[in-house]
Order: structure tokens, then sequence, then C-alpha cells
């Protein structure tokens, strides 16, 4: 639990994005319990804004990564918008809430340095080529010159031939052995912020649980996925509501079209960008 509390950390902006995977799905909010008992979902401590407060399967595809994965045409980076804090109580005065410090940002922007000496155990290596019928593999800004590989990351016997264990950029790699002690910063539940908030109308789309938003002037501006306040979770399909909305992120997304006519990927990418909003 500890590496995973500390990536959240890093990460803290992007893993905010995290949903429930697939539709039609109602994640249940998870208890702390003791022992191996995993059944008990009442209401708890375990915060709503983290996968790990809820009962379901989820996807992080939402969070940035130095990784290159060849199952997907598309990828993403995350760029921060407002500063977070974190405190045992909602009542928490300024003083008494600790910062959340996501140096992720900064630091990605430092490790595609292609200037800086490679970290040990790092090589660079040209990036694979593939045919017009091969999903292309989807850079973001700063890379595409090179790819790196590291023989001490673990291969993903999932990724397709040529992709496995290659990452966009060189990541430092921490030292660990059975002698590191453990370190777990102070669990916390409820956060804190200043950020920008909208009111907007959420009406069911087709495809169940996901929920359209739509503007003053009734053009549909984005969409919400489980897992969804309660207020939105038990609301009939064929009903409406305002809900009030805060940003988190700001996403920008890199991918590569498919052309269908030609049957064959783009030679060009393409990029958009949208705000992650709770």
């Amino acid at each position: 639990m500890g590496s995973h509390v500390l990536l959240l950390t890093l990460y803290f902006d992007s893993a905010l994005g995290w949903h429930s995977r697939g539709y039609n799905h109602r994640p249940r909010r998870r208890s702390a319990v003791s022992g191996a008992s995993y059944a008990i979902l009442t209401p708890s401590e375990l915060p709503s804004w983290s996968w790990i407060g809820w009962q379901e399967r989820i996807t992080t595809d939402h969070c940035d990564g130095a990784r290159i994965l060849g199952k997907s045409n598309n990828t993403r980076e995350t760029f921060p918008i407002t500063t977070w804090f974190t405190a045992k109580l909602p009542t928490a005065v300024a003083s008494e809430r600790r910062r959340i410090l996501s140096t992720w940002p900064e630091d990605r922007i430092r490790y595609k340095d292609l200037s800086r000496s490679l970290p040990p155990g790092w090589q660079r290596h040209n990036p694979p080529k593939f045919g017009p019928q091969v999903r292309p593999i989807v850079y973001p800004d700063g890379c595409g010159q090179y790819v790196f590989s590291n023989e001490a990351m673990m291969k993903n016997s999932n990724e397709r031939e040529g992709l496995n264990n290659l990452w966009y950029y060189p990541v430092p790699i921490a030292e660990i052995s059975a002698s590191t002690p453990p370190f777990i910063p102070e669990q916390t539940a409820y956060l804190f912020c200043e950020t920008f908030k909208v009111r907007l109308l959420a009406v069911y789309g087709r495809l169940g649980d996901t929920l359209y938003l739509y503007d003053a002037a009734k053009k549909i501006i984005g969409f919400l996925i489980p897992p969804l306040p309660p207020e939105l979770a038990t609301l009939p399909q064929e009903r409406k509501k305002e809900v009030e909305l805060v940003a988190i992120s700001r996403i920008k997304r890199y991918e590569v079209p498919y052309l269908f006519e030609e049957d064959r990927f783009a030679s060009y990418v393409t990029t958009s960008e949208h705000i992650a909003v709770l």
C-alpha cells in the first residue's frame, strides 16, 4: 500500500481521473475493515475521491505514464490547474492541512530533456517502424526521436512484439532492498483546494450510466462516468438534473486517427484538450 500511496501523490492530478471500468456498473463505497473481510461496503472514512474508497473494477486511463503501451492509438498528459491539500477533518483550518506535492509535471519535462545523461541502466534506441495497418506509437510532445529501455523493468506479456519494455523517456529507478525501511505517509480523507466550478444540466445517454453534460445553449460539452454522486446514481434514466462540477486538471490527448476508408492509420497526430471534473 505504501508504494501505491506514493505513486498517487506523485501523479495526484492525473490519478484523480480514475473511473469505473465499463458501462452499467454501480460502484459501491468500501469500508475500512480489519482482517481479510472485504464484504462490508457501508460508507466509511475511506476517501470518495480515491479508487481505494470504492468496490469496483476501475481504470486509470486518465493517468500519465512514461511507458509505451501498444494496445492504444492514443495517449495523454495531465497538467495541474490547482494546488491540493489534505487533512483528517473537513473542518481543518489552513495550518492543519498538508499540501499534496505532485511533482510529476515538472519531472516529466526534465526526463524528456535529451541533453541529460541517461540514468543508470537505461539505453536509447531508434523508434521501431510499423506498417500502415499496424497500430503506431503515439508520442506526446517532446518525444518521438528515440525510445528507451531498461532491463530492470518488468516486461509485459500482453504487449505486442516490438513494444515490450519501451518507454517514451527514462525515469530514475530507486534501489530498494530487503533492508530498505517502509514508508507510508499519513493517511487523510479530506481534500481542500481553490478551483473553478460550473453548473450544467446532466442527462442520461444511451450507454446507461453515462451522463451527458449540456450548457445553457443546449450543446453537449462533456460527460460524466461512474462513480457518480448519490443524487445522480439513483436518478431515473428519463430525468434530468442540474449538477455542480469542479475542475481538477487539464488533459491533453494525442491520437493517430484510423482512416477507415483507406484501411490504415494516419501519418499524423491529432491533439485535443479538455478539463477533467469531479
